[in-house]
């Protein structure tokens, strides 16, 4: 018989010979060929030429942004009963719609203007909105182009006396040579807004509804922050809304009529109280209210 030591040697042998048979069967096999991904051409990019550029920019189509420095004209729509605001095309900058002007103290100044110089052009920076697809600006700073000097008499030798930019030139030209001027400090001036304090009404129609009232509480200040109160259709206004304040046992905060704003849209058919912060308009003896922030107040049912 064999010993153990024979027995372990031949064991060993066997399990040798059997890996080295699994080790060339392996060998043997022809190599797997793995799947390369398909080539792909580069694709060219052509430059766009010059008369696939667009020759002016397009119309400006956000919501709501800021105006900086933009001639305009203002006219009064009398079938809706809003001063508007017309600005005329500038060269690299996107075109401006007409804007309904908010009441304010620089539509006041505006007013003015208009009736001292007749139809002057006015450079507006200000804040634009939009509210139920018509859009909104309250103007914020103002300058007004002032007519030049008037010639002496004209001689033989003279040039004719030269005409207002509105006379003598297209649009677009017009407002670039008012930017001009005013960059020369030349006669151009900024809009003074002096107003008596206790300015009557005007007889004439107005922009703001209800311009011919006096609001109570006149002297809130510029801001009212974190007020609680609703926004209810107003009664003495079709179309409008107004803030009516949650107040003590006084009642001496009396209902805002609410500017229009996309603010506004957004809540205004918003049930129960809202907590709203907002920026005080004056315009003609009446106070408006400008949402800034309108966030709806939690009814925890304890009262």
């Amino acid at each position: 018989m064999r010993s153990f030591a024979q027995q372990r040697w031949a064991w060993a042998a066997g399990v040798i010979v059997l890996v080295s048979t699994i080790l060339a069967a392996q060998t043997s096999e022809e190599p797997i060929v793995r799947a390369r991904p398909a080539y792909r051409a580069s694709v060219p990019v052509t430059d766009p030429t010059a008369a696939a550029k667009a020759p002016r920019a397009a119309t400006v189509g956000t919501p709501e942004y800021l105006i900086q420095d933009r001639p305009a004209e203002l006219r009064r729509d009398d079938e809706i009963g809003w001063f508007m605001l017309e600005f005329a095309p500038q060269p690299d900058q996107a075109d401006l719609p007409p804007q309904r002007v908010l009441p304010g103290p620089m539509l006041a100044a505006m007013e003015r203007l208009q009736e001292e110089m007749g139809g002057p052009t006015f450079v507006v920076s200000g804040e634009s909105t939009r509210y139920h697809g018509h859009q909104y600006i309250l103007v914020r700073n103002l300058l007004v182009a002032d007519s030049p000097s008037p010639p002496a008499a004209p001689t033989e030798a003279a040039s004719p006396p030269a005409q207002t930019p509105s006379q003598a030139q297209p649009a677009a030209t017009a407002s670039a040579d008012i930017l001009q001027r005013m960059m020369q400090d030349l006669p151009a001036r900024p809009v003074g807004l002096a107003e008596p304090e206790n300015e009557q009404p005007s007889a004439a129609p107005s922009v703001a509804p209800g311009a011919g009232r006096q609001t109570p509480r006149a002297d809130r200040g510029d801001m009212i922050i974190d007020r609680l109160g609703w926004i209810v259709p107003s009664h003495a206004q079709s179309g409008w809304f107004e803030f009516r304040f949650v107040s003590d046992n006084t009642l001496g905060d009396g209902p805002l009529l609410i500017l229009p704003s996309l603010l506004l849209q957004r809540n205004e058919s918003a049930v129960g109280k809202m907590r709203m912060s907002g920026e005080i308009v004056r315009y003609r003896g009446r106070t408006y209210l400008l949402p800034r922030k309108l966030l709806g107040e939690r009814d925890l049912g304890q009262f």
